[in-house]
């Protein structure tokens, strides 16, 4: 319910980090491209290309850090909407519940977990819009190196069972 109200805000730094990723993933084709052409001696070509590469990293900076503000600013809305649901939630128990219970220490541990949310809110968008990156950089993958790329992707792919294998082995000899 609540996240129904920050739709627009939601939606709106989704795309400042699309928008941010896709320049991160861009820089490195632009930089490979001034190096051929500065390799083949071609330096009014050089020229444009290094123009392009810095204004697509001035952009991604720019997106990148109004994202963060955007997304501190949202956080600290949810949390402050988390806070005063909670309080309604428990201004309308009754006087016996308040008694048995110390309200004071529940808000306190409640309170203690929205600030951690705060802290580590920013992740979740990026992890939100990890597999469109994820994509975009196997596209640039595979059409840069081919079939050689379609292997790194799958080698990448299957290193995650291997790893959710070792960990939970891992966690059995931290048992004992």
């Amino acid at each position: 319910m609540l996240a129904f109200s920050f739709k627009k805000s939601i939606f709106g730094l989704m795309i400042y980090i699309m928008l941010e990723n896709l320049t991160k993933l861009s820089s490195p084709l632009c930089t490979a491209k001034l190096i051929s052409l500065v390799k083949d001696k071609e330096f009014e070509s050089a020229f444009y290309w290094s123009l392009i590469l810095i204004i697509t990293n001035f952009f991604g900076l720019t997106l990148g850090q109004n994202a963060w503000a955007k997304i501190q600013r949202l956080s600290a809305q949810f949390r402050l909407g988390l806070i005063n649901l909670l309080y309604d939630k428990i201004s309308n128990l009754s006087a016996y519940s308040v008694k048995k219970a110390n309200v004071g220490k529940i808000i306190n541990m409640i309170s203690s977990d929205f600030n951690t949310f705060e802290s580590k809110g920013c992740y979740i968008f990026h992890s939100l819009l990890a597999p469109f990156t994820l994509t975009v950089a196997s596209i640039m993958l595979c059409f840069k190196l081919g079939w050689v790329g379609l292997l790194a992707i799958a080698l990448l792919l299957g290193l995650f069972p291997l790893q959710k294998r070792i960990a939970k082995k891992a966690s059995e000899y931290t048992k004992m």
